[in-house]
């Protein structure tokens, strides 16, 4: 069994290579996160700034976007505001029932109706966060992007603050959204 001697000297230098190189396979790693969002599905829209999505854990959550303020549409005194169909309508079409969103959490973790506070992302972002990447990835920054809110600053959650007011700025110079005709 000269044959076999050999085959088994070849399977353990195979062995031993494998150990030492990873196989071309292994080289490329999935990217490393660099948040730890949580990952959620969407339930349903309530309003602009508004929705409820099912955690992890199963339990269902009214998320309260952080940082941002669409116009109302289901408020009991002030009606229906300038706009606030509109911005409903377009997070009901941005974020459709059965969709993963990534929540991120600024400091407090729930407004006085008890609604979980998040920023809400339709991606979750790869490299450094900055207003692009907000813009593009972060709903509630999309909402003041395309001019469907204002950005609503409650402390301590003033996380990208700046970002939202300069994307915020950059609509209303455009006359996007609520604010056409100059507002």
């Amino acid at each position: 069994g000269k044959a076999s001697v050999e085959d088994n000297i070849l399977q353990n230098k195979t062995i031993e290579e494998l150990a030492v190189k990873p196989s071309k396979k292994d080289t490329k790693q999935p990217q490393k996160k660099l948040y730890n969002f949580e990952k959620a599905v969407v339930e349903r829209v309530v309003d602009g700034d508004t929705i409820v999505v099912k955690r992890e854990n199963g339990a269902s959550e009214k998320i309260r976007m952080v940082l941002v303020n669409t116009p109302e549409t289901k408020h009991p005194k002030k009606g229906i505001e300038y706009f606030g169909k509109e911005a409903s309508a377009y997070t009901k079409k941005m974020l459709p029932a059965g969709k993963t969103v990534y929540l991120e959490k600024d400091v407090s973790e729930r407004d006085r109706y008890s609604r979980l506070l998040r920023y809400v992302w339709i991606n979750e972002p790869t490299s450094k966060i900055d207003t692009k990447v907000l813009k593009n990835n972060c709903f509630n920054a999309m909402l003041l992007a395309n001019g469907f809110a204002q950005v609503s600053v409650f402390p301590p959650d003033v996380k990208y603050v700046n970002e939202f007011r300069q994307i915020e700025k950059t609509a209303k110079d455009n006359n996007v959204g609520l604010w056409k005709g100059g507002v």
